[in-house]
């Protein structure tokens, strides 16, 4: 601290707690600097107790490093207002904060002016720089030449107190890859070790007998504040500088002999020239060290006064020899004369490592122009406005001053740094009126400084001895270690978007995209990747996943920045409720599937017992410990009803049925419910903990068969006991389960969890539920055309058999003619009444949506079917045209997407149809000469003709030719067409079941046959995933199964007739859930 100081006498080691001024004394400067300086450190060292040597505060934002990805050269440095921009090294606030930039970074910050630039990887260099980013801080006085409103300016001149200003500094420093922590690598950022000793006077004065000798005296006449700043750094001559290059040299490298020059000598070395050019004595030793010949010498600076004579410069010339200034100096004492030592500096290079520009004043300045000559040019760095000294008058108005502050601060003397005073050796040392210093160390910095007092009244020099700087103190503290390198990066969009094969769950891509896009930095490379994805939850399946669709990706070489480890502090106030406790956190629940693929576990979603049964996985954001999760910490209740149904039934058969008992039983309202534990095995490695029952579907299947009929299923609830499960890294980072709901904006019934969990308060439950259901069986929907009802039989039914369920009445869905389920289970019916009618999943009921179409002619329906997509296509007859049509609904029904109709579809009579998997439509005719099936590309609308026909074989019969009624038709999942075709001539040729494979027009294979077949007025056609064919035979009130592959004259393999009053009259069908 350059300022007007007498001394400054604050020592933490006196422990004062402060400074009381007495009555009638001379108030001093040193007084109040020392109050200052103890309050200030007695405010760092509280904060040090209580955040430790380094934090950050809530929200745990401030000082976090991230890529740039517009220059690789720079990175961000999260800053903002209030404790986003704060932190705290050794007790000191730092904050890095400045409105005026969008983003803070490396390269532009309000503290560092061009800060050195990072050395970075070339193309074609694949070696990774790695390095670590710290804060530095340090204070700096500002007088009013730094800050001109410092000044009174009602005092017309006079300048009063200073300020001390917190300098607050991001750098890098380069590790190598072996330092793999913080602490390790912060080791590496060492401050000099140069020291002071000053020395007592000596007695140079000639004897004289009238004369008491006084080897011990300050012979100035004025006390003197001194202070002594190290400009060039550098090592110490004739101690340990430039000597390996010397040991080199003489073959003692590496030794710690001690080597004795008698005579002066040369050396050459590769290094450059080492000349001694004096015999340094026996005693006086080089060992050889570290350093080499091309380190230079330290030089330092020293002034009287603590350098406190400074001006403000206002430009400069254009040759840079001359310097307009504000003033010339405070007082004829302190007023710029030529010969002085000046020194010119800025806030560039005040702020870095560098000095300022140290040289001589030519000739006496110009008090009227108020300009000063240089012995030597400023240097370009200094940025100053230009302009000539010799159009300047004394009239002429100042020059604006640069915004970099820059001064002429005025020294008494320089020298070179020695390990010994020597009078006539080291005269640099020699300060005058008795005042001697050397130094001592290798590693002396630019900058370093020390002070001491001399005092004329009783001729005394503060004693150092060996001592370390004065300042400048700083401080530092760790933020990250971070990698430069040359990876193939790929873009992160396109990642998501491949097949349905290659799906990553959508809860897992939302959270790594959501990383980058935090980021800023859309492209990645495959290492950065599986990182975040296993920071995110992924399981060793979906992270093979995400490498073999990371290879699939176009690479570009790129220059990447990652940081490798967080190195910053987080703390949390002490006074705010809400603060967050450091905490682990759920960010993410899924089911699994047999192949261990996982599936987000929304709450209160419905899941089945064979979901249920794989397992649940549940992923935090730490790492957690084996030994916490057990049976009392993780476990699924399931709520069942009190009485049960089978509770009720044994009540009501033994007679004891209560009406409550007799209510619940017939109206569904259990008394109460009662909760039960599903024994399960619990598995915990790295961030993820597995759940998994002991039973299987079947068993679970009990439990969902006890849900009341009014509820979605049976009540499940996961429980995560926060106050009990921690991390397997830090056993006191528990659980922060809180995780609260929000609507499903798709269903605002149902209410989903956000994810991480936390209400910034550690030890909270958490607590997902869901509804479990008995898994819902494949089974085949028939259409009793009689009863006009829906009948659900199981796959494998066989002989006289009660349907499972029926739904659907002439008033819900009048004169029903086809039924198809989509993926979901939603069923629907085409009716010739009213166009189409919804059921939900699972129906017993009335339909949940209806449509018709409104066609502009008198449209009858005959068919259905629903494509993958779950659009439904209706097929039906106008009775005004006498052709059929085909009306395409998208998923939730509403207005027609498109139609096919027209003359040029060829549709007449129409009744089946079914759409492949890439939309290609087929739709039975039969016009007058035979039944036939038209295939439709896929997006077909209007009058469009089909790009092929598939016409039905024409038999002869007695020489007649006899033609097939084309009904309902079928695809299996190779693409096979099946075609239930009713014979026009009754007995005389037996009805059939036609198999095309794809893009053929003849039959592979046909059903047929009058002994064995039974196939009595096909009409219905399904086939299932083993390849059955099931066929409904409206003739026959039955349904003959097929087995895979049937061909000719076969026997079912079964036959579903139907229990007394149903299927009576079955016409269409087909299989679904």
């Amino acid at each position: 601290m350059k300022g007007d100081f007498s001394r400054l006498t604050f020592k933490r080691a006196k422990h004062t707690a402060g400074v009381l001024h007495q009555q009638g004394r001379v108030w001093l400067d040193a007084d109040w600097n020392e109050e200052v300086q103890t309050r200030l450190d007695l405010a760092e060292r509280e904060t040090v107790d209580v955040v430790g040597r380094c934090g950050v505060p809530k929200p745990g934002t401030a000082f976090a490093i991230s890529a740039n990805p517009a220059a690789p050269d720079d990175f961000f440095i999260s800053t903002g207002p209030g404790p986003r921009g704060r932190c705290y090294v050794d007790g000191i606030l730092c904050e890095l904060y400045d409105p005026a930039l969008a983003h803070m970074s490396y390269l532009h910050q309000p503290d560092y002016i061009d800060p050195p630039a990072l050395t970075l990887p070339t193309p074609g260099d694949t070696q990774a720089k790695n390095a670590l980013v710290y804060v530095e801080t340090w204070q700096r006085l500002i007088t009013y030449l730094e800050d001109p409103d410092i000044r009174e300016i009602a005092l017309n001149g006079p300048d009063t107190a200073t300020r001390l200003r917190t300098i607050v500094q991001v750098k890098v420093r380069e590790i190598a890859a072996n330092v793999t922590d913080c602490a390790a690598a912060m080791k590496l950022v060492t401050d000099g070790d140069g020291t002071l000793t000053t020395l007592p006077p000596v007695d140079d004065q000639p004897p004289d007998p009238c004369r008491i000798p006084d080897p011990g005296t300050y012979t100035g006449r004025e006390n003197h504040f001194y202070r002594i700043e190290i400009h060039r750094a550098g090592d110490v001559a004739g101690f340990a500088g430039n000597t390996s290059a010397l040991g080199e040299a003489t073959g003692t490298a590496g030794s710690s002999e001690v080597l004795t020059l008698l005579q002066s000598i040369s050396i050459n070395t590769n290094l450059g020239n080492l000349d001694v050019n004096r015999n340094l004595g026996a005693g006086i030793g080089i060992r050889s060290g570290i350093r080499h010949l091309s380190r230079l010498h330290a030089t330092f600076k020293w002034s009287k006064n603590n350098a406190a004579d400074a001006v403000q410069v206002l430009s400069v010339s254009q040759d840079r020899l001359t310097l307009t200034v504000q003033s010339l100096g405070r007082d004829l004492a302190t007023a710029l004369v030529d010969g002085n030592t000046i020194e010119i500096c800025d806030d560039r290079s005040e702020l870095g490592h560098l000095p300022g520009h140290l040289t001589m004043i030519a000739g006496n300045p110009d008090p009227d122009r108020l300009t000063v000559t240089l012995a030597d040019p400023l240097p370009n760095e200094f940025e100053l406005p230009i302009t000539d000294p010799s159009a300047l008058s004394p009239l002429s108005p100042p020059a604006a001053p640069a915004n970099r502050h820059a001064t002429l601060r005025r020294w008494d003397g320089v020298g070179t740094c020695a390990a010994a005073f020597d009078q006539q050796l080291t005269p640099d040392m020699d300060l005058g009126d008795g005042v001697h210093v050397q130094f001592g160390g290798t590693d002396l910095r630019s900058g370093d400084y020390w002070q001491f007092v001399a005092r004329s009244v009783d001729g005394s020099v503060e004693k150092l001895t060996n001592a370390k700087p004065t300042g400048i103190v700083r401080h530092r503290c760790p933020l990250a270690l971070v990698r430069w390198q040359r990876l193939r990066r790929f873009e992160i969009a396109p990642l998501f978007a491949g097949s349905p094969a290659f799906a990553i769950p959508s809860d897992l891509a939302a959270a790594i995209e959501q990383y980058f896009e935090q980021a800023h930095d859309l492209r990645t490379d495959a290492a950065t990747l599986l990182e975040v994805a296993a920071a995110a939850g992924a399981t060793p399946h979906e992270l093979e996943l995400l490498k073999l669709l990371a290879e699939r990706q176009p690479h570009v070489e790129a220059l990447t920045f990652r940081v490798v480890e967080d190195c910053r502090n987080p703390f949390l106030p002490l006074t705010d409720e809400n603060d967050v406790d450091a905490a682990m956190h759920v960010v993410r629940v899924g089911r699994f599937d047999t192949n261990e693929n996982v599936t987000p576990l929304l709450n209160d979603s419905l899941v089945t017992t064979d979901e249920l049964a794989n397992g649940i996985g549940v992923w935090f954001d730490r790492p957690v410990e084996p030994n916490a999760i057990s049976r009392p910490t993780c476990y699924v209740e399931l709520e069942l009803p009190f009485p049960s149904f089978s509770l009720t039934r044994a009540l009501d058969a033994a007679g004891l049925a209560t009406n409550a008992s007799t209510n619940f039983a017939t109206a569904g309202g259990p008394l109460a419910y009662q909760r039960i534990t599903l024994a399960a095995k619990l598995a915990a490695n790295g961030n993820a903990l597995t759940w998994r029952p002991h039973g299987g579907r079947n068993e679970l299947d009990l439990f969902a068969a006890l849900a009341p009929p009014a509820d979605r299923g049976a009540l499940a609830r996961l429980h995560l006991r926060g106050d009990v499960i921690w991390s397997r890294d830090n056993d006191r980072l528990f659980l922060d389960g809180d995780a609260f709901g929000f609507a499903n904006p798709n269903d605002p019934q149902q209410t989903l969890l956000r994810y991480p969990s936390g209400d910034g308060k550690r030890g909270g439950d958490f607590e997902l539920w869901f509804w479990l259901k008995a898994t819902p069986q494949l089974g085949l929907y028939v259409i009793d055309q009689k009863t006009q009802a829906i009948e659900f039989y199981a796959l494998d039914a066989n002989g006289p058999t009660t349907p499972a369920r029926s739904f659907g009445t002439p008033n819900a869905a009048p004169n029903p003619v086809g039924v198809a389920v989509d993926a979901t289970g939603k069923i629907f019916v085409a009716s010739g009444a009213i166009g189409v009618a919804q059921f939900d999943p699972g129906a017993t009921g009335t339909p949940t949506a209806r449509a018709t179409g409104a066609p502009p002619f008198k449209f009858i329906a005959s068919g259905l079917a629903v494509d993958a997509n779950g659009a439904v296509y209706l097929v039906g007859n106008s009775i005004a045209t006498g052709r059929s049509s085909v009306l395409v609904f998208p998923n939730a029904l509403g207005a027609v997407q498109r139609s096919i109709d027209g003359a040029e579809t060829g549709l007449v009579g129409s009744v089946g149809i079914a759409v492949g998997a890439d939309g290609t439509t087929f739709v039975t005719a039969n016009p007058q000469d035979g039944g036939r099936v038209e295939v439709f590309a896929p997006n077909a609308s209007g009058n469009v003709g089909p790009t092929r026909s598939i016409v039905l074989p024409v038999a002869n019969v007695g020489g007649a030719s006899v033609k097939y009624t084309a009904n309902g038709v079928a695809l299996d999942a190779a693409g096979n067409l099946y075609v239930a075709a009713a014979s026009q001539a009754n007995t005389a040729l037996p009805d059939a079941v036609f198999v095309f494979a794809p893009n053929q027009a003849s039959p592979a294979r046909t059903i047929r046959g009058v002994a064995n077949t039974k196939l009595f007025g096909p009409f219905g056609i399904a086939v299932d995933t083993a390849g059955n064919v099931f066929v409904s035979n409206r003739n026959e009130a039955a349904i003959t199964v097929y087995g895979p592959g049937a061909d000719g004259d076969v026997a079912p393999i079964r036959t579903v007739t139907g229990a007394a009053g149903v299927l009576t009259a079955p016409t269409a069908l087909t299989i679904g859930l």
